[in-house]
């Protein structure tokens, strides 16, 4: 029964800290993410032409696209087609 009780608590624990770091990873990925955006548009040069704003946007909507996919990963590995 005892032991029961000790495995019960642990499955609990290991649940509750398995959440806790996955909200961290996904904390940490956004952070990453924000200052590289802010980095880039800061070491933008005003003399951009149209395709260079064409390419930066894309990248930015890849990026984005790809860090959605990890968050979507790292929710549900079984569900890793989840959209944003």
């Amino acid at each position: 029964m005892i032991k029961k009780m000790k495995a019960t608590r642990r499955g609990q624990f290991l649940a509750k800290m398995r959440e806790h770091l996955i909200g961290m990873k996904i904390r940490l990925v956004q952070e990453i993410n924000s200052e590289a955006r802010s980095e880039r548009e800061g070491n933008r040069d005003d003399c951009m032409d149209s395709s260079d704003l064409a390419s930066e946007e894309y990248e930015r909507e890849m990026s984005s696209k790809l860090v959605c996919a990890k968050l979507a990963d790292l929710r549900s590995p079984k569900r890793a087609s989840m959209r944003c």
